[in-house]
């Protein structure tokens, strides 16, 4: 399978091979529950379906951002830095590949070398993309099974306060190639 056909195995996966897609709503405790297949993740139900599969992630979180906004004011971003740093302090293997603009006007850059230096400081590895080409990437991997994926940029706004729409899909299959997207977009590492 080649890489850039990863949008139309996700739409493979949610119009034919998922029998049911649920949505997260509100206050609706069941739907809240970790995906068991396509999860529709609506506002600010993608943050609280994240934080619940970060905190019980046991070997491995892969991120793709294209902005992760921590600075001025942390907020729920900045929650999401401490969960990935408590599950790098217990064994999982957190690793996050950031968008480089190459534009030198671009606050962007600014905002992922901020949160990139707050990672650095609990030893989780950075990758920055390519400037010569936009990973606009909204992606996260869990533990090779769970799959976030849509419109949800890490930032105070993306996480709480835009009319946003992801999915959360249960697929190892799918979560294999987003997990080879992501690395394949690697360009440089940074590490302490």
């Amino acid at each position: 399978m080649s890489l850039p056909r990863l949008p139309i195995l996700v739409l493979f996966v949610l119009l034919f091979s998922v029998p049911t897609v649920a949505a997260a709503q509100g206050n609706d405790k069941e739907a809240l529950s970790p995906c068991s297949e396509v999860l529709l993740l609506i506002n600010d139900d993608y943050y609280k379906i994240l934080m619940r599969h970060i905190r019980e992630a046991k070997k491995e979180i892969l991120i793709a951002a294209y902005i992760f906004k921590t600075s001025p004011r942390p907020g729920m971003p900045g929650t999401i830095v401490d969960a990935l740093a408590a599950a790098a302090k217990r064994g999982v293997m957190v690793r996050v590949l950031l968008e480089k603009s190459n534009n030198k006007k671009d606050s962007l850059d600014e905002y992922n070398k901020i949160t990139a230096q707050r990672l650095l400081r609990y030893n989780i590895p950075i990758c920055f993309d390519s400037p010569k080409k936009t990973t606009h990437s909204k992606l996260v991997v869990i533990d090779g099974r769970y799959v976030f994926i849509g419109s949800h940029n890490l930032t105070t706004s993306g996480l709480s306060r835009n009319n946003e729409v992801s999915v959360c899909i249960d697929s190892p299959i799918l979560a294999l190639s987003a997990k080879k997207y992501i690395q394949s977009a690697c360009y440089y590492a940074v590490r302490n």
